[in-house]
């Protein structure tokens, strides 16, 4: 029984440390996510975005923690990029692990 609570101690720790260092996508992949959620926006978003592309100039990445509780204990990151187009700009926030939307903020027309 003691081996048993060991081992699984032993693999809950391993675990915990997997998920604090997991790999996170580079800022040019953000960047390209953000992007193709600007030319292809939620359903919801689709009339309220118009997006024709703009140049790399016109681009900041922001890499920040992710809130809550667990996301801030096992160190969960998101892109947050920030584009500049049409004299507006808005701000996408992409997965940091996986590249998945999170959520849009900016102007919409």
């Amino acid at each position: 029984m003691k081996k048993l609570l060991v081992g699984l101690i032993c693999i809950m720790i391993m675990l915990f440390l997997y998920m604090y260092q997991l790999p996170i996508i580079s800022s040019e992949e953000a960047i390209k996510y953000a992007e193709s959620v600007l030319n292809n926006p939620p359903k919801e978003w689709q009339t309220s975005i118009v997006y024709k592309g703009t140049s790399s100039e016109n681009m900041t990445t922001y890499l920040t923690e992710k809130s809550g509780f667990w996301n801030e204990l096992t160190n969960q990151t998101q892109w947050e990029v920030t584009i500049k187009y049409n004299g507006g700009k808005s701000t996408v926030v992409i997965d940091a692990y996986n590249g998945d939307f999170v959520d849009l903020y900016g102007p919409f027309h």
